[in-house]
């Protein structure tokens, strides 16, 4: 338990003022809770290891010893409840514990308490990069084999597809919007679409988006060029929605 201490520019003393700084400044909780567990950590390690815990006391080279200390510490080592293991400290953990003291060291500057940071020479290790499984081609065949050949399962093979593509987040793929899609894969995506289903279909009813249409009108829409030349290649016809009548449109609006 970290305690105050009657030098003023002891880390005890100094962390309450961080604590009412940050609150004042609206930053979170869970920040304010991690800044805090973490300096506490560095407090009570130089504490039993006989080091200053004034902060004008604490260079570079304390910071490194408490690195070297962290990257050496087996998880739930010194934990009251839970047994030590014999895995160490993740390359997350210690990132998180280190920059959360350089966001209070960099407030002791902004406060004229310390005069320079130790970590202008401290550099924190880099957390490892964590590297996501991907499907294999085998798993995205079978993925794409349950769905039927329904209206609804072409839209669900078109929002896989397109998350498989472009690496999206399923809440950016929900509020993307067509203003968002440039012109050259709006068309690419008709080209990908027409080569999934083995043809073309011989009206293409999209909605009036920006992209395709540039002026909607029941009876003279026009077109964007390189809409109209995709739909002549092709040999289609584009008949765009009425506006204002989602009955004229297709039966999944936001996905064609």
């Amino acid at each position: 338990m970290l305690a105050s201490s009657k030098s003023g520019s002891d880390i005890g003393s100094l962390l309450h003022g961080y604590q009412l700084c940050a609150a004042t400044e609206g930053k979170s909780p869970n920040t304010l809770a991690i800044v805090t567990n973490s300096v506490t950590y560095l407090y009570d390690f130089l504490s039993s290891n006989g080091l200053s815990t004034d902060v004008t006391q604490i260079g570079a080279g304390e910071m490194r010893t408490f690195i070297l200390y962290l990257q050496q510490k087996r998880c739930f080592s010194n934990h009251p409840y839970s047994k030590a293991q014999q895995r160490g400290l993740s390359g997350h953990t210690i990132n998180t514990y280190m920059r959360s003291i350089r966001a209070f060291w960099s407030w002791l500057i902004e406060e004229e308490v310390i005069e320079s940071n130790p970590f202008s020479k401290v550099k924190i290790p880099k957390p490892p990069k964590k590297i996501m499984a991907t499907f294999s081609p085998h798993q995205i065949e079978l993925l794409l084999g349950v769905m039927s050949s329904s209206v609804e399962g072409y839209r669900d093979a078109v929002i896989v597809l397109t998350l498989l593509d472009t690496g999206l987040r399923v809440n950016e793929l929900i509020n993307l919007k067509m203003e968002n899609v440039w012109l050259a894969n709006w068309l690419e995506s008709h080209v990908a679409g027409f080569q999934f289903w083995g043809g073309v279909p011989a009206r293409l009813m999209p909605d009036n988006l920006g992209s395709g249409v540039v002026k909607a009108d029941l009876y003279d829409p026009k077109f964007n060029r390189g809409y109209e030349e995709l739909a002549h290649h092709y040999g289609c016809l584009i008949d765009p929605a009425r506006a204002g009548k989602p009955r004229g449109e297709s039966r999944f609006p936001h996905y064609g």
